[in-house]
């Protein structure tokens, strides 16, 4: 996959076509926003250099869409409120997954803290459903709970770009068990979406893009 821009917002596509536990990110070059820090470690780092960074948001709390906020600690971090609680220590994420057997739990740290790079963070913005304003680029913040409470997707109008974060559009779905997932609250959005899913094997889904139907809202969606 590659690199691409849609007017100001630059799609950054995670190693391994984002699969776990990569995801991709968007870059909002008017506004020097970055979503979801954990496409590209060596990426990141040069398009903070580069291109400079001034906030991070993020789609929801899991670790494969934060593994590398810790080079962005000096900059104000955007999440959902109800997304917030995991990210403020490590015995909190934890117990958003429900790791209650203490050697997984060990073993689980571990790993979040050494590969994910987790680090206690207090979301300094409040990323509450609604439109704003980044200069002459429209974002609409979509608040999608299911996956995690506090799920956002966002929407560029003028780019014709939704961001899906986690929802992904595939057989193996967004709902992944945690202790506050919720099959009743993904099914609103998942089931307008799914049906503008395109066929298995078209070139849109082999290029980890889909069309949507512009009617919904706009052409273009990644996940």
């Amino acid at each position: 996959m590659e690199e691409r821009s849609f007017g100001p917002v630059r799609f950054i596509p995670g190693i391994n076509r984002g699969k776990y536990p990569y995801c991709h990110s968007i870059y909002i070059e008017s506004a020097k926003i970055l979503i979801d820090p954990a496409s590209d470690r060596e990426r990141l780092k040069r398009l903070r250099n580069e291109d400079g960074v001034e906030q991070v948001w993020l789609s929801h709390w899991h670790e494969d869409h934060f593994m590398d906020l810790d080079l962005f600690d000096d900059l104000p971090l955007g999440t959902h409120p109800l997304d917030a609680p995991p990210l403020a220590d490590v015995e909190s994420f934890l117990n958003a997954y429900d790791i209650k057997e203490q050697a997984f739990r060990d073993s689980w740290r571990d790993i979040v803290t050494e590969m994910f790079h987790f680090r206690p963070r207090r979301p300094r913005i409040a990323l509450e459903p609604g439109t704003r304003q980044l200069g002459n680029l429209t974002v609409d913040i979509i608040h999608t709970p299911g996956h995690t409470p506090g799920h956002l997707c966002f929407f560029f109008p003028e780019s014709g770009v939704l961001f899906l974060g986690d929802y992904d559009l595939t057989a193996f779905g967004p709902w992944y068990g945690d202790r506050e997932s919720s099959i009743p609250d993904t099914i609103p959005p998942f089931g307008s979406w799914r049906k503008s899913r395109p066929a298995p094997g078209s070139p849109a889904t082999k290029s980890g893009c889909s069309q949507l139907n512009p009617a919904i809202c706009g052409p273009t969606i990644w996940t």
